[in-house]
């Protein structure tokens, strides 16, 4: 769980089981995580592992990495900001946004079937 500082990976790849983000920031190598529970804070490390990003709470997550996690994306809540082009779950892996803001910054991102339930792309 990162609440607030850096996690720096030190341009490893890290594997791990669940990753919550709830403020601050990870950055600097990969993270291979089962899922990601992203509340609030930036991310600069690319994502993998075959687990979803689930955006939750009021706060905004940014994604710059080169993410290439195959699990999916929701948003339900709050703002998901991409800085960089990017990929958001694997071509079938669904990005639902059932609350909140999937925000694309301008940025060209990937992604599988798109389903809007509630909130704004």
């Amino acid at each position: 769980m990162v609440s607030g500082g850096r996690l720096d990976l030190g341009g490893t790849t890290q594997a791990v089981g669940l990753v919550r983000l709830t403020g601050g920031t990870i950055g600097d190598g990969t993270l291979r995580g089962s899922v990601y529970d992203v509340q609030s804070g930036s991310i600069d490390a690319a994502l993998t592992g075959s687990g979803p990003l689930v955006k939750s709470g009021t706060g905004t997550v940014m994604l710059s990495g080169a993410n290439i996690y195959s699990g999916g994306t929701r948003v339900d809540g709050g703002t998901l900001k991409l800085t960089s082009t990017g990929r958001l779950g694997a071509a079938d892996a669904a990005l639902v946004v059932g609350g909140g803001t999937l925000d694309l910054g301008g940025t060209s991102a990937s992604a599988g079937p798109v389903v809007l339930t509630a909130g704004t792309i």
